[in-house]
């Protein structure tokens, strides 16, 4: 699963994070779909 592609884990976080990436420097990010918190 460390492919660089996000990965859905809506369903493990539930909380308006639908995806968790790397960025180019290679910390960990959320990015918020769901509006918020």
């Amino acid at each position: 699963m460390a492919k660089g592609l996000p990965k859905d884990v809506s369903a493990e976080r539930g909380r308006g994070y639908d995806f968790e990436s790397i960025d180019a420097d290679g910390n960990l990010f959320f990015i918020e779909v769901e509006g918020p918190r």
